[in-house]
């Protein structure tokens, strides 16, 4: 199991790494682990039933505003962003491993 989800173990590791690391970074790891995420569920699109497609679809929808505007520089309160994307983060990775049984 643990190969065939290379991309989310490593993002998660990287979030359990990032107790002395600044919420910023933090933030740019979790986006970066959100969308290895995506990446590796279009892979399984076709597996997912409705549901679970709209929430990925609604998850998508906020956390990309979120991480782009990370990215740029021009988020406003990082700690809140941070914990959202954790969230959708492990929804999605959940969502993954249900879909990839």
């Amino acid at each position: 199991m643990v190969t065939r989800y290379p991309f989310t173990f490593l993002a998660l590791g990287l979030l359990a790494g990032c107790a002395g690391v600044s919420v910023e970074a933090q933030l740019a790891a979790s986006c970066s682990g959100y969308g290895s995420t995506m990446y590796a569920l279009s892979t399984v699109r076709s597996e997912m039933t409705p549901a679970q497609d709209a929430a990925v679809e609604a998850s998508t929808e906020i956390v990309v505003p979120l991480c782009a505007s990370a990215a740029a520089g021009t988020l406003g309160a990082p700690e809140s962003a941070l914990f959202v994307v954790r969230d959708m983060l492990r929804e999605t990775t959940l969502m993954q491993q249900e879909v990839g049984r």
